[in-house]
C-alpha cells in the first residue's frame, strides 16, 4: 500500500484521539496536568520528592515558556512548591504539595479508569497489539524529531 494513502488514513484517527483526550470528562489533559502527572509518577517511582525544572520540561515535552507559565499557575493554585537547588544554585527544583499529590492521584485514577474500560472493550489481544505498535510508532517518531537529528538525516522510508 502506498505510504501516502496510509498517512491519509492514519491522521484522522490520530487527530480524533488527540481531540478525545483533550476533552475527557476529567477536564482534558492540559500542560499543567501533564506536569503534575509527570511529577506524581516520578515521586511514586523514585525516592526523590522533587525534580529539576529542566528535567521536568524534558519528561513532559513542554517548551520552556509553556512550562514556566504552567509552573507559575500550579504554584499559584498551591499544587507545587519551587525551591533553589542546593547543589546548583542556578537551578530550580519543583515538588508537589499535598494538594498537588491529591490532584495528580485523582487525574491518574480517572485516566486509568478510562483506559481500563477502553482496553476491556478492545479485548486483551487487540489492546496488547495497540500498546506494542504505539510503542514502536512513538520510538520512531521520537528518533525523527528535528532537535534530535542535528547533524543526522531524518528517518527515510
Amino acid at each position: 500500500m502506498d505510504q501516502y494513502i496510509l498517512q491519509k488514513q492514519f491522521m484522522p484517527s490520530l487527530r480524533k484521539i488527540h481531540r478525545c483526550l483533550r476533552s475527557r470528562d476529567m477536564g482534558g489533559i492540559h500542560h499543567s496536568d501533564m506536569i503534575l502527572l509527570s511529577m506524581y509518577h516520578r515521586s511514586t517511582d523514585s525516592s526523590e520528592t522533587s525534580m529539576r525544572v529542566k528535567e521536568l520540561g524534558r519528561c513532559s515535552n513542554i517548551s520552556p515558556t509553556a512550562l514556566s507559565r504552567c509552573l507559575r499557575q500550579l504554584e499559584k493554585e498551591g499544587l507545587i512548591r519551587r525551591t533553589i537547588d542546593p547543589s546548583d544554585r542556578r537551578s530550580l527544583r519543583v515538588q508537589l504539595t499535598n494538594a498537588g499529590t491529591d490532584r495528580a492521584a485523582r487525574l491518574d485514577s480517572e485516566s486509568n479508569y478510562c483506559f481500563d474500560r477502553i482496553f476491556q472493550a478492545m479485548g486483551e489481544k487487540d489492546a496488547r497489539e495497540l500498546v506494542r505498535l504505539t510503542g514502536i510508532f512513538s520510538e520512531l517518531l521520537e528518533e525523527d524529531r528535528p532537535e534530535q537529528n542535528k547533524g543526522r538525516r531524518a528517518l527515510t522510508q
